[in-house]
């Protein structure tokens, strides 16, 4: 950046610096979504209805951090549901929580962007706090995509669309 993104106070540049970011990595996530959601088919049989990923979608809005998220899917793995279909809940968890899970990967990505914006503007960046943010954020976009698949997926029974997309540039 240059020296008049200084006058800019530091809020506003780590906030236009996060959502652009952030929606460069929504391919990724849409990606991981669709793959993840493939572990429902065929979508009538798992018993999922798309209610269900409203609630954890409506759990995600509120939640102040992505353990509260996870939480919540374990107890509906827990209450013998669809989640527990095909290891469905589990792989939620997995593409959430997991160093090297499309989620955590996108967030490390997205804080080290941000970061090196702020330092360029001659602001303090706390890189960990930036990576919490962005984790967050991008779980809640993992689980609206997540939702958005499944309803797809169910009402077409193409299922098969979500494993064969991906990047090709």
């Amino acid at each position: 950046m240059n020296e008049k993104a200084k006058t800019y106070p530091p809020e506003l540049v780590k906030g236009l610096a996060m959502r652009y970011a952030l929606a460069r990595e929504a391919g990724a996530i849409v990606r991981a979504a669709g793959s993840t959601i493939s572990f429902l088919a065929p979508g009538k049989k798992s018993g999922m209805q798309k209610s269900q990923l409203d609630n954890v979608v409506a759990v995600a809005a509120e939640a102040q951090c992505v353990d509260v998220i996870t939480n919540f899917v374990r107890y509906q793995i827990g209450r013998l549901s669809p989640w527990r279909y095909k290891g469905f809940g589990l792989q939620v968890i997995k593409d959430i929580e997991e160093e090297q899970g499309p989620v955590v990967q996108a967030a490390k990505r997205v804080a080290a962007e941000v970061a090196e914006r702020l330092r360029e503007a001659k602001y303090e960046a706390d890189e960990k706090e930036l990576c919490r943010e962005a984790h967050l954020e991008l779980t809640r976009l993992y689980l609206g995509y997540l939702t958005r698949c499944f309803v797809y997926g169910y009402e077409t029974e193409k299922w098969k669309d979500f494993r064969e997309a991906k990047e090709v540039c």
